[in-house]
């Protein structure tokens, strides 16, 4: 779990990382990034109704993520947003598209 000065909570942080910020799309993930002038990087995990009806389906998603993804290096503030359930062979795909992401950092 990642300690609570690592993570986007309030609205205002994820919005202003959605109009401010430059955006990726890998497989089922829209990653959007942002530089902050804090000493650390911050992350956010968002996984809408639309993706699962199922509270369940939508928290096994985010442990998947949150298990995989490393923080960037540099200062920058990054939410991650799933686009669409994917449904088979989640964690390969999800693991794959985060490295991707992390490679083109």
């Amino acid at each position: 779990m990642l300690k609570a000065i690592y993570r986007l909570k309030k609205n205002a942080e994820f919005e202003a990382v959605y109009q401010n910020g430059v955006k990726s799309k890998f497989g089922p993930l829209l990653i959007t990034v942002m530089p902050n002038d804090l000493e650390n990087s911050r992350i956010g995990i968002v996984v809408s109704k639309k993706v699962s009806k199922l509270a369940t389906r939508r928290n096994y998603l985010k442990r998947l993520i949150r298990a995989y993804v490393g923080l960037p290096q540099q200062n920058f503030d990054v939410v991650i947003s799933v686009l669409f359930d994917p449904q088979e062979k989640t964690s390969e795909q999800i693991r794959t598209n985060l490295s991707k992401w992390a490679r083109s950092l």
